[in-house]
């Protein structure tokens, strides 16, 4: 067999276009996948043997099979191959593109019966492998690809049988661009997102865009037809046909607009030559003037986490009520933002942040940290950049992906071209690649490598200045930093983002209210992204949160994936209501016998119940506070006082403070 794993290129792959499931003219209108008579959710008990090479699988379709586990899932949950945590090392020497010649390689078989109609086209569409996969429809090979984090599609339409079908994927753990994914995490195997199958007309919509902006109280809806055939597209009762490769504008007078405070979506239909595609649409804007960052034209603040896939019992194969649950508690905490650190997230967690409100930072799947730790240059860290520039094209590709997949979702505020990797030839095709197709800003921290006794020299780098990208980005500088050099330098050209910040391992994080006090009050920041979610401990054998080095694996970096703001199990930790609290819609002051109630939404009324406890006396008040205004209410001038506010919308309290009466306010001072 040909070992494509070896090189850097895609085999047979379809190109990359936007998410989206057609439904037929026939099916009754929905906005769940699974109701569409085209679509084959491939999902359940597949066969399985492992290898522990590629050589050994010579013979694979013959071999037979070990054990029957489910799709979508990690190996390693199943027996196969071994559990490894690592942050910023590779697993395997640095020594790019060779891979080790012990790659643990899955047979992962099953069959599925299809009325197959030779006019039609049908495709096979994998939405996330690790690391990489060849692909065998009845015996015959159909194609090669790699990338972890993205939508893959194959044309299978000539090799199926009318009836009983065998599908069979050969996933390989290592693969030649496995340097471009050397992200924070535990280093899972196998078909972990969703497989299906879309049965098509051979005529058939292959791409579009839909662009938003806003005109005065208007809203403008640009539909960009990118496929060969026409296509007829309804939005708020006007219909258009759109030519093949010509645009059409629809205009929304009085609109509703999308943010993540108020996530209004208009619906969308798309339909040719038999097919429909249901789309709901936000209209927003994401911009950057003055230095200024303007989401709809305000200077919003993103109170932002930083997300991994992950669940303690199955690892990076989250399901779609697994990233609800998540998004829920997201909700529950304040957060209005998730950077999916450091790749795409699934098409149905763009889809639930659309819908739920969230805005996104939307990471291509680029990390090449453990460069650091190469025995070339280290002093310098060029590493990287050797990296950078050696898989330049592949870099490209990997932005292409996560912005071809992923443009026509309104949640998507911002683009990143990855993490941790340098500069180099890839990441400038990236980022002019960016400007030719979108005007979403975007963001990449490590366009310059800094160490803190030289950051004030930050901005004095003219190849930093020049280069095409949005916002300045760091990770954890102190609030010292963004005061005394940052805000104090006259160069402002970009507004500062914390990709992140405020790491939330063991006692941490520290600084939230320190770090919110810059960026309320200074419109050239826009707030940060906590480091991260929720700790990453392992369940596994009847044993719970166990970390890198419980499985007795050579290379890890121990407990350091322990670092979430909130536990494995998604219970909360003491940092969980510290972010929480200063991540609040309403800011609370008392002065004498008044309390001021301030609204920092910037779309939205604070619509709500306020409950008071003022000196043991309890009462509640409807209130609304129009955005960014305030209210005063009156209470005691002595004594303690307790608020909380939950929105009408909601069902959990949001907001809350206390102010104590001065004889009761606790200090630091320690008694002798």
């Amino acid at each position: 067999m040909q070992k494509y794993h070896n090189l850097l290129n895609n085999v047979n792959t379809e190109k990359p276009r936007a998410y989206y499931v057609p439904f037929s003219a026939r099916d009754k209108k929905s906005f769940n996948r699974v109701d569409s008579s085209l679509f084959y959710l491939l999902n359940g008990e597949w066969n399985v043997k492992g290898y522990e090479c590629f050589e050994d699988a010579e013979n694979f379709l013959i071999d037979g099979f070990d054990k029957k586990i489910p799709v979508p899932s990690c190996v390693q949950y199943f027996g196969y191959d071994n559990f490894q945590y690592v942050n910023q090392k590779y697993p395997f020497a640095l020594d790019f593109p060779n891979i080790p010649n012990l790659n643990p390689v899955f047979h992962f078989n099953r069959t599925f019966n299809i009325d197959f109609n030779p006019s039609n086209k049908v495709y096979f569409v994998t939405e996330g492998v690790d690391s990489c996969y060849y692909l065998y429809i009845n015996g015959k090979f159909v194609g090669y690809t790699n990338i972890s984090h993205k939508v893959t599609e194959f044309d299978i339409s000539n090799y199926l049988l009318n009836g009983e079908n065998t599908v069979d994927m050969l996933v390989v753990k290592w693969n030649a661009t496995s340097y471009l994914e050397d992200q924070d995490k535990w280093r899972f195997t196998g078909i972990f997102r969703d497989v299906y199958l879309l049965t098509r007309p051979t005529n058939h919509i292959t791409d579009y865009k839909i662009e938003t902006n806003i005109n005065g109280l208007d809203g403008i809806i640009k539909f960009k037809n990118n496929s060969s055939v026409d296509i007829s597209v309804t939005i708020c009762g006007e219909n258009k046909i759109v030519k093949s490769f010509k645009n059409a504008e629809f205009i929304v007078e009085n609109a509703t607009f999308w943010s993540a405070e108020n996530p209004y979506l208009y619906d969308v239909t798309i339909s040719s030559n038999g097919e429909v595609i249901y789309e709901r649409v936000g209209i927003n804007s994401s911009k950057i003037e003055n230095g200024i960052y303007l989401f709809n034209g305000k200077p919003i603040k993103f109170r932002g986490v930083n997300r991994h896939d992950f669940h303690p019992e199955k690892g990076m194969a989250v399901s779609i009520d697994d990233i609800k649950a998540d998004l829920d508690l997201l909700k529950t905490l304040n957060v209005n933002a998730i950077r999916t650190s450091h790749y795409p997230s699934s098409p149905e967690f763009y889809n639930l942040c659309n819908e739920l409100g969230f805005y996104v930072m939307s990471e291509s799947d680029v990390e090449s940290h453990g460069a650091r730790f190469g025995a070339i240059d280290i002093a310098t860290l060029d590493a990287k950049k050797k990296i950078a520039d050696y898989y330049a094209d592949s870099i490209l590709e990997r932005n292409v992906y996560n912005y071809e997949n992923n443009k026509n979702f309104s949640c998507v505020a911002i683009w990143s071209f990855g993490n941790e990797s340098g500069w180099g030839k890839g990441f400038e095709l990236a980022s002019k690649f960016f400007k030719e197709v979108d005007s979403r800003p975007t963001q990449y921290e490590n366009i310059r490598i800094y160490s803190w006794d030289v950051l004030s020299k930050f901005h004095d780098d003219e190849d930093y200045k020049n280069a095409l990208i949005d916002f300045d980005s760091m990770m954890y500088p102190s609030t010292k930093w963004i005061n005394e050099y940052y805000l104090a330098s006259d160069y402002k050209k970009r507004p500062l983002i914390l990709c992140e910040y405020a790491h939330a391992m063991g006692n941490g994080p520290g600084g939230f209210t320190e770090y919110w006090d810059l960026f309320e009050n200074n419109d050239n920041l826009c707030g940060g992204f906590v480091w991260e979610l929720c700790n990453h401990g392992v369940t596994y054998n009847g044993k719970k949160e166990r970390y890198g080095g419980d499985f007795n694996e050579g290379v890890h970096d121990g407990n350091f994936c322990m670092d979430g703001i909130v536990n494995s199990d998604r219970s909360l930790k003491p940092g969980s209501y510290e972010m929480k609290k200063v991540y609040q819609p309403l800011l609370f002051k008392r002065e004498g016998g008044k309390v001021t109630i301030i609204n920092k939404f910037y779309f939205i009324n604070a619509i709500g119940k306020l409950k008071i406890v003022d000196n043991k006396k309890e009462y509640e008040l409807s209130i609304c506070i129009e955005p960014r205004s305030e209210i005063i209410i009156p209470c005691s001038d002595k004594g303690t006082i307790y608020l909380e506010f939950t929105r009408d919308s909601e069902d959990f309290v949001c907001a809350y403070e206390q102010f104590y009466d001065e004889k009761f306010i606790p200090t630091n001072k320690i008694e002798a």
